[in-house]
């Protein structure tokens, strides 16, 4: 049964009331009374309704066109926003477009997930593969840790994530990948553990900002590899063992700022092979040991006697450090003599 029913003619069955063989031909149910049937050229009957059969041809494909666009704008609407644009801490960015986003205090916002205020860097940062720069700078209440999906942003030249609450350690994955950084600012912050020696993979750093946090160990060998780095902050640290001779590579290095750690050895002689640009060498606060090395003599001719003062500071601390020790020693052999004679002249007077 057809439900439809369809009924097919053919062109030479055209109406002939004398004709008895009319060479009806049926598809579904035939209508008994064949005089009542119109009949055409290439006629199709539709639910009792004659059509051409082109015709209907022509209305079934822009019926079947149409229903594929709906269900291809249907899917394309289903997707979600965060392929086409993303909010980043209180910001909507364009993720195709983007290249730089700065965020400094007072654009931070609390994140829906968090209670307590603080908010973290969102995992979707890593969607912005076209980013050349990322700052987000002088938030109070970014805290967490650095998310691995920063290390997606392969074109990042500039990455600052300076005075916040970050913590955890520096992932190495994320600075292997960097590999196109000229300036990492991770300045102050809560951040621990060792220096990644993957730091030595990033060849076009200009500027190495560490500064001010609770990063441990030693300073890794491999920052002799960054040959034109022009700055190099590790001051305020917790970081030991002895100065790494490999410094000495840093031959367009113009400030090296390692005060305020815990350092102890002696100064490397190869410091002596930094070029004129250096300008300040400040290594005091520390627990070095030893004689300056006589290679320092040779940036007498470049460097401010201000920035020499500076390297000295750090034998002077440690000659006051020492007399401040014997002071207090002699302070308690004077006063206990006093004592021990006076006692004795008690005793002689009685």
């Amino acid at each position: 049964m057809n439900p439809l029913n369809i009924e097919e003619y053919h062109d030479e069955d055209v109406f002939n009331p004398d004709n008895n063989n009319n060479n009806i031909h049926n598809v579904g149910f035939l209508d008994e009374n064949v005089e009542d049937v119109i009949r055409e050229p290439m006629m199709l009957r539709v639910c009792g309704i004659p059509l051409r059969r082109k015709a209907v041809w022509v209305a079934a494909t822009v019926i079947l066109l149409v229903v594929v666009i709906g269900l291809v704008g249907f899917s394309a609407s289903d997707k979600p926003i965060s392929n086409q644009t993303v909010e980043l801490l209180g910001t909507i960015y364009d993720v195709s477009n983007t290249t730089v986003i700065q965020l400094a205090q007072g654009t931070s916002h609390e994140s829906p997930n968090n209670s307590n205020g603080n908010t973290t860097i969102p995992t979707e940062i890593g969607l912005f593969t076209k980013l050349t720069q990322l700052e987000l700078t002088h938030m109070s209440t970014l805290s967490g840790s650095i998310v691995t999906e920063l290390g997606l942003l392969t074109q990042l030249t500039s990455l600052d994530l300076g005075a916040n609450q970050l913590s955890g350690s520096i992932p190495p994955t994320i600075i292997a990948s960097l590999t196109a950084l000229q300036a990492l600012s991770l300045w102050g912050n809560q951040l621990t553990n060792r220096i990644p020696t993957e730091v030595g993979s990033l060849t076009a750093l200009t500027g190495l900002y560490l500064s001010e946090n609770q990063l441990s160990k030693n300073i890794p060998t491999e920052i002799g590899a960054l040959t034109d780095l022009s700055k190099l902050d590790m001051y305020s640290n917790h970081l030991s063992s002895s100065i790494p001779s490999e410094i000495g590579a840093l031959t367009h290095v113009a400030e090296i700022k390692l005060y305020k750690n815990r350092l102890s050895g002696s100064i490397p002689s190869e410091i002596g092979a930094l070029s004129a640009l250096l300008t300040k060498l400040a290594l005091n606060y520390n627990t070095l040991s030893g004689t300056l090395p006589s290679e320092i003599g040779s940036l007498s001719a470049f460097v401010p006697t201000t920035t020499l003062l500076r390297v000295l500071r750090c034998e002077y601390e440690w000659i006051v450090n020492q007399l401040h020790s014997l002071w207090n020693a002699l302070v308690v052999v004077v006063v206990a003599f006093i004592v021990n004679v006076v006692f004795d002249d008690d005793d002689g007077m009685k």
